[in-house]
């Protein structure tokens, strides 16, 4: 296994990524001092997890960020990964190539990966303990470190043979299990004291059990008796249901034959009724033929009506076409009277056009003549050309050179101008690459400080959404509150409108009319009194105990319909009922004259004693409109006041009568009867005044649910709308993050641009030397060709003018030619001018000649049309005729249908008062059949009351006893007890149960299970003392195995560091011996010191070494350590720097023998150790804090 690669970004001055390939072998990493070499050794460092920022040569662990420069800006992260290969389970993963990346963000973020996944610092460790490169690694030496392993403590040098024995995982493994012996020790401490504690609860718990166990025997008996008391109620009940059973089959045989006379009358109700529903259809059907009659007189009228808009269309139509017939015969005259005129003109330009034509042709006949003329004047103007051609060819050569060596020269000219502007263009490129730069750099700078405020933004962004997510948790946990509170009040009040319902704290017989008066099967119950009344919660009891048990009574209109309800009460045999009916309320009548008097008597009591009094009864009351006359009597004479003294006080002063209620409900009479004691929890007033006062509690509650929940509902959108702010935040800062990369790799293409224009510079000044040079070799020659040139152009002066002088000549031939060909030209325009105005003569010929053909066709149409319309005309008078007869015989056929309309009408009528007659008869049989039915109905409600009572005590004793009817039947079948007998063994048993006291029935189950627990804590503590011992033995076990592996290693070592020691110094000896720790020291085991021994001295004291034998000896004691157990590589920060040349060459044959087996990464300024480099890098830095890698194999290089 070796590492295979190291990639870098961000780390310390390596701004850019840098990867850096390594092969098995030496690889040798060389630079200037400060150019980043020892990175490359504290990057290896940090990515196995080094935690020290003083070790990486730093203040805080920050400083390994790229701190930027001049030109570049601060990286935000530092990253590092490495790449070992060739893995054969050295490093205890079944992955052949592991891959270790550690980041660090700038803002203090940590995270390590594993072959690109997620992992812990700690699993890095494990990774590579045991391989010199975990812990105190001695594969890894630093620059300027490398003396510090001979200035080290024993015990420090321990650890390094430790880590070279391979037993630091075992210490692992004994630290752990010293602490979890800890942690057992303390649990086996803890499991004791509670044993203790659970022995003081058994025995506490012994002596309730014991008492629980006599008062389950006596509520076994207990619970027999009552078993059987509840089977001779239910036999009762059964009893009473067969004598019910019994009343009920006559009455329902009657109702069925009453039901069967219904059935009878309802049918012949219904034949009556289909028969009406015939004749209603009969009146349907004559009604829809009347409507349809009706529709088709609309229909025929409206047809007259549009016959005769048609013919009057007609008659118009027909005068327009008159009308227009006459217009076309004067179109038509006018027409031929200007076709006339122009067949005349059209033949006096015929003739001329003929005159033109001639002269036309004598005027061709002089130009040909002339033309003659000139081309012999041309052939003597060729001749002498060509003489000219000849000599100008000549002068053309010498013009040639002339002009080629001139344009080279403006060519060379234009190349030197062109070479300073491109030097101008490349410095202004340069200038502008230089401005382009400072406008990135500030850009930049920009958009760190954008991020800087997406930062804030998305922190301020987080703050909010906090904010709103816990203003949701707060507004959720209220709505549950209220949604609770909600729920309870609607079963509360629910509980109320069921008690309410079924009538629950009313008596027996008062239930039963309140029932059959809401079902309706009781006519003249309008409710109970408590139903009207309204009172204050301060006088509510009061009231109460005034009414008493009035509040249940069963309000009717009048005496006869009392009596009704007191015989229904009667027949359904289920107790009495209090029943109130309205009394006169008016002047003069009982109640408002003992009103009236108690009133002044009230007046006139003492100061002191009307500040007791509340008011009268009738006066704190608040009932519906027109209730007074169900309250008045009974409240008369009753007084409100504060509290039994003074009640009596005022009771000695009233002649009477009166009834005079405390607060408390005491109730003093002038019969001289006092009623008080404890109340009831809760009367029927103060009920209904809870329900009324939850109904609207329940609708503001509901209405702040409702609110919440809206609220709810804004607040969980501003949580979503915060968290997209989070988010629209952290990406804009992200990208932010990715522009300033973008800015920085820019500046980089820059920097690279401004170094090439700089070059450019230099080539041009170069190639502007030499364009210059050769201009001036071409001036002299220029000048040499110009003499000749111009004898040349001299001879061609002389013969130009004689060939001016033909080619005047020629020019008056052709001028004469011209004249001619001119005076033709014109007269070929007349000839054309005078045949485009025939031509035009006879188009307007033809196009009126085409006018005529329409107007005639035209007069022929309308002749046509107007017959036609005349025709039609006759057709529609002749339509709009019968028409009207049709009309007249409908509206007759509409008369006589009216009339059978009105007789069926008549026979609807007399059918529909028989079928009102037949429902009339209907409806007294239907309440003979209600009456009967409502006489069985109170059987059968007493009936289901029976089978009620007996299915909630079969029921009861399910639930609380867990036995059924039939079990009881069979257990009680034989049983000869008297229910006198039973009842009284039971108060007996409660009374012993009562002396005997309360008792812990849950006392036996809890010592039971403290029983158990004690038990189990027992086995916990056998099994926690197990394990002590058991590490106890592993514990031991570890130190005999780190033992023995340390004592094996340190002989191994200590013969390799002799070996090494003599080889690097050329004789001598070394060893390793144990030392026991001085006074003062925190070290339990024996450190390591070292003896040397130089050749040609004794043994020396190691503070007495020079630099390069300090160097010798650790070199010697590591490579004795990475030959023990070498590690998947090795890297050394020049820790040759203190050797000279000798040594030098000694270190590095050593490093070529053991490259063999294993990689070394040396940074080094030796060039002996560089000629020892399989792979070489350089380091330098030509940007200011950015480190570059420039790489050389030397095999290949060599």
């Amino acid at each position: 296994m070796h590492l295979a690669k190291i990639s870098l970004f961000g780390f310390k001055s390596f701004a850019d990524k840098v990867e850096l390939s390594f092969e098995p072998g030496i690889t040798v990493v060389v630079g200037p001092n400060g150019c980043g070499k020892s990175n490359i050794s504290d990057a290896v460092r940090w990515a196995l997890g080094e935690q020290s920022a003083k070790l990486l040569r730093g203040d805080r662990m920050e400083d390994c960020i790229f701190a930027g420069n001049s030109r570049r800006k601060p990286l935000g992260l530092a990253e590092v990964s490495l790449t070992l290969t060739r893995n054969e389970g050295e490093l205890g993963t079944d992955y052949e190539e592991v891959n270790v990346t550690r980041r660090l963000y700038r803002s203090g973020e940590s995270e390590y990966l594993l072959n690109k996944i997620p992992c812990r610092l700690r699993d890095i460790h494990d990774l590579f303990i045991d391989t010199g490169l975990a812990g105190e690694p001695y594969a890894l030496i630093e620059q300027g470190s490398i003396g510090s392993v001979v200035n080290a403590r024993p015990a420090d040098r321990r650890v390094l043979i430790e880590e070279a024995a391979g037993i630091m995982k075992y210490k692992t493994k004994k630290r752990a299990a010293l602490n979890k012996l800890e942690a057992t020790e303390q649990n086996l401490l803890r499991i004791r004291d509670v044993i203790a504690e659970v022995e003081r609860q058994r025995n506490s718990l012994k002596r309730q059990a014991n008492k629980a166990e006599r008062y389950r025997e006596l509520d076994r008996r207990a619970t027999e008796l009552k078993l059987y008391l509840k089977f001779r109620e239910h036999a009762a009940l059964w009893d009473e249901l067969q004598t019910l059973l019994a009343q009920l089959g006559p009455r329902q045989e009657t109702l069925t034959g009453l039901r069967a006379g219904i059935a009878a009358t309802e049918a012949d109700l219904e034949t009556r009724r289909l028969q009406a529903l015939e004749q209603e259809q009969a009146v349907a059907t004559a009604q829809e033929a009347l409507y349809a009659l009706r529709g088709q007189i609309d229909r025929d009228e409206a047809e007259l009506r549009s016959l005769t808009q048609q013919i009057e269309a007609a008659r118009q139509r027909q005068e327009e076409n008159e009308a227009t017939l006459a217009g076309l015969g004067e179109r038509m005259r006018g027409l031929l009277v200007e076709l006339e005129a122009g067949a005349s003109r059209a033949t006096l330009q015929e003739q001329e056009v003929a005159a033109l034509e001639a002269a036309l042709a004598e005027e061709g006949l002089r130009l040909r003549e002339a033309e003659a003329a000139v081309e012999s004047g041309v052939a003597e103007l060729e001749h002498l050309r060509g003489q000219a051609a000849h000599q100008a060819t000549q002068l053309a050569l010498k013009r040639n050179e002339l002009a080629t060596l001139v344009e080279r020269s403006r060519q060379m000219t234009a190349q030197a101008e062109r070479l300073r502007m491109n030097r101008a263009e490349a410095t202004t490129q340069r200038e502008g690459a230089e401005a382009s730069f400072s406008a990135d750099e500030a850009r930049r700078l920009e958009v760190l400080e954008q991020r800087r405020g997406f930062q804030a933004q998305r922190e301020t962004a987080q703050a909010e959404a906090e904010r709103a997510r816990e203003a949701r948790r707060r507004l959720e946990a209220e709505i549950a509150a209220l949604t609770a509170d909600v729920e309870r009040q609607r079963g509360r009040l629910a509980s109320l409108h069921e008690l309410k319902w079924q009538f629950a704290d009313f008596a027996e017989g008062n239930r039963l009319l309140l029932q059959a008066g809401r079902d309706r099967r009781l006519a003249g119950i309008l409710g109970s009194l408590a139903e009207i009344l309204e009172v204050a919660p301060r006088h509510e009891k009061a009231l109460e105990a005034i009414l008493g048990a009035h509040l249940q009574g069963v309000r009717v209109r009048t005496w006869s319909e009392a009596k009704d309800a007191l015989a229904h009460l009667f027949r359904s045999g289920q107790g009495r009922a209090t029943l109130v009916s309205p009394m006169p309320t008016g002047e003069g009548t009982w109640g408002q004259q003992i009103r009236e008097d108690l009133a002044a008597q009230l007046a006139d009591l003492p100061k002191e004693l009307r500040g007791q009094i509340e008011g009268m009864a009738l006066d704190l009351l608040q009932t519906p409109q027109g209730s007074e006359p169900w309250v008045v009597n009974l409240l008369a004479d009753a007084v409100v006041v504060s509290d039994l003294d003074a009640a009596q006080a005022i009771a000695r002063e009233l002649p009477g009568p009166f009834t005079v209620v405390t607060l408390a409900g005491e109730v003093l009479t002038h019969r001289g009867t006092l009623t008080g004691g404890t109340p009831a929890p809760q009367g029927l007033l103060a009920q209904r005044r809870e329900a009324r006062e939850l109904e609207e509690a329940l609708a503001t509650s509901e209405l702040g649910l409702a609110g919440l929940r809206e609220a709810l509902s804004i607040v969980s959108e501003d949580v979503t709308t915060a968290e997209r702010a989070v988010e629209a935040a952290g990406a804009a800062e992200r990208q932010a993050e990715l522009d300033l990369l973008a800015i920085e790799k820019d500046l980089a293409a820059k920097r690279a641009e401004e170094a090439r224009l700089s070059q450019q510079l230099e080539l041009f000044g170069i190639e502007l030397q030499a364009v210059e040079a050769d201009l001036g070799r071409i001036a002299g020659e220029v000048d040499g060709l110009r003499a000749s040139v111009a004898q040349g152009e001299a001879e061609a002066e002389a013969l130009s003018q004689a060939i001016a002088a033909r080619e005047s000549a020629v020019a008056a031939l052709r001028q004469t030619r011209e004249g001619l060909a001119a005076h033709l030209a014109e007269q070929r325009v007349t000839l054309a001018s005078r045949a485009a105005q025939r031509d035009e003569l006879l188009r307007d010929l033809a196009r009126m000649r085409h006018d005529l053909e329409i107007a005639e066709a035209e007069t022929a149409r309308l002749t046509q049309e107007s017959g036609d319309l005349a025709a039609r005309q006759a057709g529609l008078e002749e339509a709009r005729n019968r028409l009207r007869d049709a009309l007249m015989s409908l509206h007759l056929d509409e008369e006589a249908r009216q009339g059978v309309l009105v007789q069926l009408q008549e026979a609807r009528a007399a059918a529909q008062e028989a079928i009102r007659q037949l429902e009339e008869t209907l409806r007294a049989k239907r309440r003979e059949e209600a009456e009967l039915a409502e006489e069985i109905a109170s059987l059968g409600t007493r009936r289901g009351e029976l089978k009620t009572a007996m299915t909630h005590l079969e029921q009861s004793l399910w639930q609380d006893h867990n036995v059924s009817l039939p079990e009881l039947r069979e257990r009680f079948a034989e049983s000869t007890w008297e229910v006198e007998a039973a009842q009284a063994e039971l108060e007996e048993l409660r009374a012993k149960l009562l002396e005997l006291g309360p008792a812990n029935l849950g006392a036996l189950e809890e010592y039971q299970a403290l029983c158990q627990r004690h038990e189990f804590l027992t086995s916990q503590a056998t099994d926690l003392t197990n394990s002590v011992a058991s590490l106890r033995q592993a514990i031991a076990e570890i130190n005999r195995t780190i033992r023995t592996l340390f004592d094996s290693t340190l002989t191994t070592v200590n013969r390799h560091f002799d070996h090494y020691w003599r080889r690097l110094i050329g004789g001598g000896s070394a060893e390793l011996r144990l030392v026991e720790p001085g006074e003062g020291e925190e070290a339990e085991e024996p450190g390591v010191e070292m003896l040397l021994r130089i050749p040609g001295k004794r043994a020396t004291i190691l503070s007495l070494l020079s630099g390069g034998e300090r160097a010798l000896a650790a070199l010697a004691l590591l490579l004795a350590l990475f030959t023990t157990r070498p590690s998947p590589f090795c890297v050394l920060d020049e820790v040759d720097a203190p050797l000279d040349d000798v040594n030098v060459e000694r270190f590095v044959t050593l490093l070529r023998e053991m490259s063999q087996a294993s990689q070394f990464i040396v940074i080094s300024h030796n060039k002996r150790t560089m000629e020892a480099a399989n792979i070489l890098y350089g380091i330098t830095m030509e940007e200011e804090g950015a480190s570059k890698v420039i790489s050389v194999r030397m095999k290949a290089a060599a």
